[in-house]
C-alpha cells in the first residue's frame, strides 16, 4: 500500500472513530456499555472510509460525510448483531457475540438503539442533499433485511440458483457498499451523472467482496482471514460455491450433506477439495476480476486524478486479500 493511501486511511479511521464516540455518547443510555462493545470494539471501517474517498472523489471535504459515514457503519454493526443471533454465532471480531457476552434480548436492543443512533447521525448533515441521504440510508437499510430473508429463506431450500445467489448478495451485501459510495457523492452535492457512476461502482465492489469471502472462507489463511476456514459449509450456508456445486451436480450426496447440514466436520476439507476439483475455485476468482474490473471502470465519468487513484487503489487492496 503507498504511503499516501495509509496516511489517507488512518486519517479517515480516526474521524469515523470520533464521529462515532460523538453520536454514541449524545445521550445517555442504560446500553451505553453495549455500543461501546459493539462500535468501538474493532473493526476495519470499510464502508465509512468508502464514503469519505468517495466524497473527496466528488469534490468534497472529507469531514462534510463524516455523519452520513458514522451511520453506514452503525447500520453495518446493527445487521452484524441481527445476523449473528440469528446465526447463533459465539465469536466476531476475536470477542463474544454480544448475545453471548449478555443475552438475547440485550443484544436485539442494542441493535435497535445503534440503528436509532445512525439516524441521528444522518440528521446532522447540513448538505442540500439531506433529504436524499436519508432515503438512500433507508432503502439500504430495506434491502439488507431483504437479502438477509432470501438467505434465511436459502437454508431450508437445496434448489437455490445462481440467480437467485446473486440477487441475495445485491441485497445482502452490495447494498451497503453502494449506498456508502453514493452518500459520499450527495455529502458532495455530485452531479445526478456521477451519483450512478457512484451507485454502480458500490454495487459492483460490493458483489465482488462477497464473492471473495466465500472464496476465502475455503482456500484463505485462517489467521489472516479471521474466520475458521470451511466455517460455512459447516453451517450449510449457501454462498457462490454450495449454490454452483448443487447446480451442476444436484444427486451429489457430499453436496447435498453440506446443503442438509450432515456434513461431518472431518469431511470439510474433502468438500473443499471436490470444489477444486470441478473449476469453481477458478470460476470464482475470474468473478472476482470481472466485478472489480467493471465497479472501476464505473469510475470513468470523474478524473484521473489523485482521489481516485486512492479509491482504487483502496478498492485492489480490499478484494485483493487473497491470505
Amino acid at each position: 500500500m503507498n504511503k499516501l493511501l495509509t496516511s489517507k486511511l488512518r486519517r479517515f479511521h480516526s474521524e469515523v472513530e470520533k464521529t462515532l464516540s460523538i453520536v454514541i455518547h449524545s445521550s445517555p443510555s442504560l446500553l451505553d456499555e453495549q455500543f461501546h462493545y459493539a462500535l468501538l470494539n474493532g473493526g476495519k471501517r470499510l464502508r465509512p472510509i468508502m464514503t469519505m474517498l468517495c466524497c473527496e472523489l466528488s469534490g468534497g471535504k472529507y469531514s462534510s460525510a463524516s455523519f452520513p459515514a458514522a451511520a453506514m457503519e452503525m447500520l453495518h454493526t446493527f445487521t452484524l448483531i441481527h445476523d449473528d443471533i440469528m446465526d447463533n454465532s459465539d465469536t466476531r471480531r476475536g470477542f463474544a457475540t454480544i448475545h453471548k457476552q449478555w443475552d438475547v434480548g440485550t443484544a436485539i436492543l442494542s441493535g435497535d438503539e445503534i440503528l436509532s443512533l445512525a439516524y441521528r447521525a444522518l440528521l446532522q448533515s447540513t448538505t442540500k442533499n439531506s433529504l436524499r441521504i436519508v432515503e438512500t440510508f433507508t432503502q439500504a437499510f430495506y434491502d439488507v433485511c431483504e437479502g438477509q430473508a432470501y438467505d434465511k429463506d436459502f437454508e431450508i431450500r437445496n434448489n437455490v440458483s445462481t440467480k437467485e445467489y446473486f440477487n441475495m448478495i445485491e441485497l445482502k451485501t452490495s447494498a451497503l457498499f453502494s449506498a456508502s459510495a453514493v452518500l459520499g457523492g450527495l455529502a458532495a452535492n455530485v452531479s445526478e451523472r456521477k451519483l450512478l457512476a457512484l451507485e454502480n461502482f458500490g454495487k459492483n465492489i460490493g458483489i465482488a467482496f462477497q464473492i471473495q469471502d466465500d472464496y476465502l472462507d475455503n482456500f484463505g489463511n485462517e489467521k489472516t482471514f479471521g474466520k475458521k476456514i470451511g466455517g460455512d459449509i459447516a453451517e450449510g450456508k449457501r454462498t457462490y460455491f454450495l449454490v454452483r456445486a448443487l447446480e451442476q451436480f444436484p444427486r451429489d450426496t457430499l453436496f447435498k450433506n453440506v446443503a442438509q447440514r450432515k456434513l461431518p466436520t472431518r469431511n470439510i476439507p474433502i468438500v473443499i477439495r471436490r470444489f477444486e476439483e470441478i473449476g469453481l475455485r477458478n470460476d470464482a476468482e475470474k468473478l472476482v476480476t470481472e466485478y472489480t474490473t467493471k465497479a472501476i471502470t464505473a469510475l470513468n465519468v470523474f478524473d484521473n486524478n489523485v482521489p481516485k487513484k486512492l479509491l482504487i487503489d483502496f478498492v485492489l487492496q480490499l478484494i485483493g486479500r487473497k491470505q
